[in-house]
């Protein structure tokens, strides 16, 4: 899917998961962190990225509604070959569709159906082309598995004593976190801005979140 909004503060992780990607021997690489600390979007900005390292194509998955491990792989299926699996089992149809392919699949909120890692091992010794990019809570314990655990935002430097206020609110705008709180309130109100007389109280709403 197409972002809806710029991805903020995230650059140098963009390109470390990259780089974990990129080698031929790397087959998973698992995103972890807190719920809503952003893996889904990076996820999602490293595929539109790496792209076209894989000639046959990109596949993005979200399991945020699949409560049952015996579920992913249909899942996979349905949302990549709708209407093909006829009487093989979506193992067989996975392995067959992928082969040798150069793919990268996307298999996002893994944490719900962490038992469903054996079924992806499996699918991966098969599919020598293929590679898994999977945002999760915790790792998926697979051999092979590369962690990148998501950091937090940069927070604002939220000690102001003895500087101006416009001195205060160009040093907080540099942070991560303050630069998508401002473009989260603008979705809502395009007339919202970071002011001198609003910058210290959003610096602070954005630590006590954090």
């Amino acid at each position: 899917p197409a972002a809806a909004t710029p991805l903020i503060g995230r650059e140098e992780q963009v390109e470390a998961i990259n780089e974990l990607l990129r080698p031929k021997a790397t087959r998973l690489v698992t995103l972890t962190g807190a719920g809503g600390i952003g893996k889904t979007r990076l996820a999602m900005e490293v595929a539109q990225r790496m792209g076209p390292a894989f000639r046959d194509g990109v596949y993005f998955v979200p399991l945020s509604s699949v409560n049952d491990a015996d579920r992913v792989l249909p899942t996979v299926v349905q949302s990549i070959f709708p209407g093909e699996l006829g009487a093989q089992t979506p193992l067989e149809l996975l392995k067959r569709s992928f082969g040798d392919k150069q793919v990268l699949l996307v298999l996002d909120n893994f944490e719900q159906v962490i038992q469903a890692a054996a079924s992806l091992r499996e699918l991966t010794r098969a599919c020598a082309g293929l590679k898994s990019l999977v945002t999760s809570r915790e790792v998926l314990r697979l051999s092979g598995e590369q962690e990148f655990r998501v950091p937090m935002l940069a927070l604002p430097d939220v000690k102001g004593a003895g500087l101006a206020s416009s001195e205060v609110r160009t040093r907080i705008a540099g942070s991560a976190a303050v630069q998508l709180f401002v473009q989260r309130a603008q979705a809502i109100d395009p007339a919202f801005d970071l002011t001198e007389q609003n910058a210290a109280t959003i610096a602070g709403i954005c630590v006590r979140l954090d």
